[in-house]
């Protein structure tokens, strides 16, 4: 299979970009709406909507991250396991 983010086939990839396409619409839908004039309150509703799911996306992205960590960490020695842990939590302090 192959390799993507964190270690991921091609299948679950192309789930992520799916998922990021259909936030692309939702954005163009932002801009239709304020070319409309539409609704303040409407237009914050669906920035909240893409934040959340864009946040879904980010959560994906780490916990295919994390799992790959573990799995590398099993067949690593004890200090490479740590170093790959260290690793992880940099990139989710990031994301914060």
């Amino acid at each position: 299979m192959t390799e993507g983010i964190g270690g991921a086939g091609a299948r679950s990839n192309r789930r992520l970009v799916d998922r990021l396409r259909r936030i692309e619409g939702q954005v163009r839908g932002l801009e239709r709406m304020l070319d409309d004039n539409r609704d303040c309150g409407e237009i914050l509703i669906q920035i909240q909507a893409v934040r959340g799911a864009l946040a879904r996306v980010a959560v994906l992205v780490l916990e295919r991250q994390a799992r790959e960590c573990m799995r590398e960490g099993l067949d690593e020695s004890e200090d490479a396991a740590q170093a790959l842990i260290a690793q992880l939590l940099q990139k989710m302090g990031r994301y914060r």
